[in-house]
């Protein structure tokens, strides 16, 4: 649910969400249905730094 998009680093599987806590669960959820171990989890927000140029680039402020 909620997942914007995904990617591969490393060996890790990134996931973009607008809502972390349902997709979270479900995430969850999935590894203890496929009986797999969940080794790392990391929810992190954008900083505000990150957010200001995001809004910014798309035609606002230049």
């Amino acid at each position: 649910p909620a997942v914007t998009q995904h990617g591969v680093k490393d060996e890790y599987t990134i996931y973009y969400s607008t809502d972390p806590g349902p997709t979270v669960s479900a995430i969850i959820a999935h590894i203890k249905a496929e009986k797999d171990t969940l080794v790392d989890l990391r929810v992190e927000r954008p900083s505000l730094e990150e957010r200001f140029l995001e809004l910014t680039k798309t035609g606002g402020v230049q």
